[in-house]
């Protein structure tokens, strides 16, 4: 079995620390517990960058987790990072570090503690000294393999035991990295399996190591990463890591907070954007379709609020499965061409697969099991007389809703015919209707069950639920709840679009004087799932739906609100910003006022001084958005609200390339809304944008433009723009000047933003591309021949959208007109 952490109940802790910034010596180990504790190779100088990590200062409070080998044993860090605000300092504030070493990872238990200790000494408290505070703090700590609960100063800490396995960090959640990185997680999936080397990057050293910590957890019961992994790795330490990073046979997992080494692609084959939640795969390696799915479903069961355990269990199945396959030479299909014996990384060679054969038979699931499989249930189900089916119906469902079930579990039910089954109880007495369409809730969280739902006809009848005034109102909320699991996928959307749901589901939301909290809110998520979904649908009138704004329930206005922005209705105004969010954006006042643009679309200087924030207090502040944005899309429209556009555009067109950078990143996420789009468009980013372009030295700032040059182009109002002031011709000379260079990944944003052009603008985009011609195809001849398959497929599929025949480029070949043809049109629309 899988081997668990350190057990000897003595010295769960090995060491305490306190670090601060010294603004006139630098970091420095203010103080460590026990005194004459050595940390082997490790200085006290270098252990302050892991509890002061680069750009540290720039966050209020945060926390970091390393990794230090003594006495040739793997030991955890953890530290609590804070300031406070001190007008004596020269920065304008003090900054400390509290940090523990341990070899027992409960990192979820240890925190709090850190914390208390960490204050207290911020808040300049004379009644105990650091030495007697460090003392405290290192009995408590190591009091905790003892008791239930511990005592620090008159405060009572919780104490979590928690059995961790080899690869579990205490507090660390997968379901958190799958949200991040939704279906990309599957590039990291397949990295871990082929023991490939991976790079998390990001500006939080606390996110970059959560995410490095949380990796494991998609191979399990896989096991034997944590040797070779650095949750965070400080500039210093890159030297003395050469044996790790410097040999491409030896998998790693790796967090930097510098952009240093995303540039550095020959030392490490996926690179995991935490700021840009994405991420890449050098070689070229794509999630394929059944893996896609796969991680489809698991979205929607996050979507749906199955936990933590749920999400490792489906993760667990389907390394088993993979797992089981090989072990009986079964692999078919991509998996075949990924991890078979003919790929270049075939799991079956590697010490990790070797260990899981030997041990296999001890293994146990992390899922317990029900008595009965819902299989066994679904039989019951089939073998009782219709009318008194409501029992065996109730248990099936208690199963699928208490054990936490599997996606293998829900389709194996479809493969045994339970859509059919289910749908054969609608008649058969409220509550019978009741537990089959709950269980049809279930099933519909499966590609595969939506298929049968449709199939078998059912839609109708469950949308009959919700409009029947005299059907029960449980089996109302329960139809309402299955409808909404359908929209969740792209394939369920659009049958409800065809099936005319949309208005049934408009007359729920806005009809007066019915206030059920349960059909309304699905109602309202469900017509919001297909509006982003499915292209081409009318929006409905938001003026119906505004009253619903004044409801007691925020998640349900919120939905709403998400929902107007769907539509282009403009949401300013009707957004509740936070306090947290409008003392962020007090942060991002720049140094300089600019005034509004001018005629020709240029910012121009305000001779009036504003009272301008620290550059590290507003670089704070955009990293704090940043982070925010990327967990809930609902939080741009509480930032647009608060006015944060416009001194995000000052930072990012006149500010230090660090803050322009952030800036660049934060204004992104802002126009990937409609309401966020129309500011953009008010505010004349794009032309300035433009302007500034060519300007720009640095690589990472002209990866952050052009990442929000395609978001922009795939807006119609703001694509325009971008085709009137020279967009199109600045993205093919990104091309031609970045090609077969160190930096040709900017070309692959740069085609991105190119064919959403094609895609979703006017002809003038590809009049103007048909222009440019000749320099295009000669692109795609230089792609092919050196800058490998990504970058000429991207090119092809361009020149093919403006009518270009890429398949003989050397000759030249022009296509019929492209507007003739009725196929190419279709795909040009």
């Amino acid at each position: 079995t899988q081997s668990t952490w350190g057990t000897q109940p003595r010295h769960m802790v090995f060491a305490v620390a306190l670090a601060e910034f010294d603004e006139n010596g630098g970091p420095v180990l203010r103080c460590k517990h026990p005194p004459s504790v050595s940390f082997d190779q490790c200085s006290d100088f270098n252990l302050c960058y892991y509890a002061l990590p680069d750009q540290a200062h720039l966050k209020t409070e945060q926390k970091t987790f390393f990794f230090l080998e003594i006495s040739g044993k793997l030991m955890f860090g953890l530290s609590s990072f804070g300031m406070v605000k001190d007008a004596t300092k020269k920065r304008g504030a003090s900054f400390a570090s509290c940090l523990m070493i341990t070899d027992r990872p409960n990192f979820d238990a240890c925190e709090p503690l850190l914390v208390e200790v960490r204050k207290r000494y911020l808040s300049q408290d004379k009644s105990m000294s650091l030495p007697d505070m460090l003392s405290s703090l290192y009995e408590a700590l190591n009091n905790m393999a003892f008791a239930h609960t511990v005592q620090l100063w008159g405060r009572e800490y919780q104490t979590i035991r928690a059995e961790l396995k080899e690869d579990e960090f205490g507090g660390i959640s997968l379901k958190e990295l799958v949200k991040l990185f939704r279906v990309d997680t599957m590039l990291l999936w397949y990295a871990l399996l082929r023991q490939e080397r991976i790079l998390i990057s990001g500006h939080s050293a606390e996110l970059v190591g959560i995410c490095c910590l949380a990796c494991p957890l998609l191979v399990a019961p896989l096991h034997g990463f944590t040797a070779n992994m650095r949750p965070l790795m400080p500039l210093f330490e890159l030297d003395n890591s050469q044996h790790l990073i410097n040999k491409p046979n030896i998998p790693f997992i790796i967090g930097v907070t510098s952009t240093v080494m995303e540039g550095k692609t020959q030392l490490f084959d996926v690179l995991a954007s935490v700021s840009g939640a994405t991420v890449t795969h050098q070689h070229g390696l794509k999630v394929s379709g059944k893996d896609k799915d796969f991680i489809k479903n698991v979205l929607i069961g996050i979507e749906g609020m199955k936990s933590e355990r749920w999400v490792r269990a489906q993760f667990q199945r389907h390394t088993e499965k993979v797992m089981e396959k090989l072990g009986v030479n079964k692999l078919s299909g991509s998996h075949s061409k990924i991890f078979g014996m003919t790929s270049d990384r075939p799991i079956a060679k590697t010490n990790m697969y070797a260990h899981y054969i030997r041990t296999c038979h001890e293994r146990q699931s992390i899922d317990s099991e029900s008595t009965q499989r819902p299989v066994e249930l679904l039989e019951q189900v089939r073998v009782t007389e219709t009318h008194k089916r409501a029992l065996a119906l109730s248990k099936l469902h208690t199963a699928l809703a208490t054990a936490e079930f599997n996606i293998q579990d829900v389709e194996e039910l479809v493969d045994a015919d339970a859509v059919p089954v289910l749908g054969s109880c609608f008649g058969a007495g409220g509550q019978a209707r009741k537990f089959s369409v709950m269980i049809l809730a279930n099933i519909a969280t499966v590609i595969k069950g939506q298929l049968a739902i449709q199939s078998e006809e059912l839609l109708a009848p469950i949308l009959e639920m919700i409009t029947n005034e005299k059907e029960l109102l449980n089996v109302q909320n329960a139809a309402s709840s299955c409808l909404l699991n359908l929209s969740r996928m792209f394939i369920g959307a659009k049958a409800l679009v065809d099936a005319g749901a949309i208005l049934p589901l408009s007359r729920i939301v806005c009809e007066q004087g019915f206030d059920n909290l349960i059909m309304k809110p699905n109602a309202a998520h469900t017509l919001l799932n297909i509006y982003r979904l499915v292209s081409n649908v009318a929006p409905q009138p938001a003026e119906n739906f505004v009253h619903q704004l004044a409801t007691s329930d925020p998640a349900y206005a919120m939905i709403l609100l998400m929902l107007f922005d769907t539509w282009g209705f403009d949401t300013i105004g009707r957004v509740i910003v936070p306090p947290e969010i409008a003392r962020v954006v007090a942060d991002l006042s720049p140094p300089i006022a600019l005034s509004a643009p001018s005629n020709q679309g240029r910012f121009s200087v305000s001779s009036t001084q504003t009272e301008s924030s620290d550059l590290s207090v507003r670089i704070n502040a955009t990293l704090n958005l940043s982070s925010e944005l990327v967990r809930s899309s609902f939080v741009a429209l509480q930032v647009l609200e608060a006015k944060a556009l416009q001194p995000l555009c000052n930072n990012a067109l006149q500010g230090e390339d660090s803050l322009a950078c952030l800036s660049w990143e934060v204004i992104a996420l802002l126009t990937d809304t409609n309401t966020g789009a129309m500011r953009v468009h008010e505010s004349r980013l794009i032309p300035n944008a433009i302007l500034k372009f060519p300007r720009v030295t640095t690589v990472d700032l002209l990866f952050r433009m052009l990442r929000f040059y395609e978001v922009s182009c795939q807006q119609r109002s703001l694509g325009l723009e971008f085709i009137e002031y020279g967009g199109v011709e600045q993205l093919v000379a990104v091309c031609a000047t970045h090609l077969n260079q160190p930096t040709s990944s900017l070309c692959i944003t740069a085609l991105s933003a190119l064919r959403f052009l094609v895609r979703f603008q006017t002809p003038a985009v590809i009049i103007r591309l048909r222009s440019m011609s000749e320099p295009l195809v000669s692109l795609v001849v230089d792609a092919s021949t050196k800058s490998g398959a990504k970058l000429s497929q991207m090119l092809k599929s361009v020149l093919f959208l403006i009518g270009l025949n890429t398949e003989h480029v050397e000759d030249h070949v022009l296509l019929e007109e492209f507007y003739s043809s009725s196929a190419r049109r279709s795909l040009a629309e």
